[in-house]
């Protein structure tokens, strides 16, 4: 009998713990929200945007990692943002294909006076039928360090299909955090001619 009260007593303790922790974290990041706002009413609008930055990167540690702009493209893109879309979908056999993405909440953890962040990108291709015809993980290996964690994140897809047979086809991508188990996936159908 002792023993199962024990046991309740440290399962109770545990998470009291953990609730205190959780509001812990909301409290920080509500009260830098409060902060900025009393910063920005006061016109000190540097301050504001430092807190308001503080909170916004304890948000992205809880958040999900999710892609934006995910789009077949003309080219490379040069830079973050600088994407031009691809008219259509439907390619010429040996055609090169590119794609564009913008991963979010990538997890930058502080070693020294750096940010190291990063993310994996593994490649599926796949028939209409949903058979995977090349798999490959890794495919794209992203890592970056900082004085800063960085948030605008981008990558360029590059795929060189030749041989490959006229048809519908779908190429899936999914990004994974290297400091994290966050991971999100999207895909295109194509269609080569």
């Amino acid at each position: 009998m002792k023993r199962i009260k024990f046991l309740s007593v440290s399962l109770v303790l545990i998470l009291s713990l953990y609730t205190e922790s959780m509001s812990e974290s909301k409290s920080t990041v509500e009260e830098k929200l409060q902060n900025a706002s009393t910063a920005y009413s006061s016109g000190n609008y540097s301050e504001s945007v430092r807190l308001l930055e503080e909170a916004l990167q304890e948000v992205r540690l809880k958040a999900p990692l999710v892609i934006e702009n995910f789009y077949p493209i003309r080219r490379e893109a040069p830079y973050f943002g600088s994407f031009e879309p691809r008219g259509n979908n439907i390619y010429e056999t040996n055609e090169v294909l590119y794609f564009y993405l913008e991963p979010k909440n990538i997890v930058f953890v502080k070693k020294g006076e750096t940010y190291i962040g990063g993310f994996f990108l593994d490649l599926r291709f796949k028939n209409d039928k949903g058979e995977v015809l090349l798999e490959q993980k890794k495919f794209l290996d992203a890592e970056f360090d900082s004085r800063n964690p960085v948030h605008d994140l981008y990558a360029n897809i590059t795929l060189n299909l030749t041989g490959v047979a006229p048809g519908t086809y779908k190429a899936e991508f999914t990004v994974r955090d290297q400091n994290s188990e966050k991971s999100a996936s999207v895909e295109k159908e194509i269609i080569i001619q």
